[in-house]
């Protein structure tokens, strides 16, 4: 069952899904015995949240309109 979820994992980010292989290393970690392969795991997880956070679109804030339509803060 381990293997399928590392399979999985692998496959999500070879499609680029981070967080849904984010998510699958998490179960992964949860059935992972042993120090040094449960720190693998946290780190392709990492790599993974890290992916995902590079795809979010950089919002500054909320712009102010007037009532003609003209910014106030941008």
């Amino acid at each position: 069952m381990m293997t399928d979820d590392i399979a999985l994992a692998e496959k999500l980010e070879s499609k680029r899904l981070w967080r849904r292989a984010a998510r699958v290393w998490l179960t992964v970690l949860d059935q992972t015995e042993g120090v040094q392969a449960r720190a693998e795991v946290v780190h392709r997880r990492k790599k993974c949240q890290i992916s995902a956070n590079g795809l979010r679109s950089q919002y500054s804030g909320i712009r102010v309109m007037t009532a003609a339509g003209g910014v106030l803060n941008d």
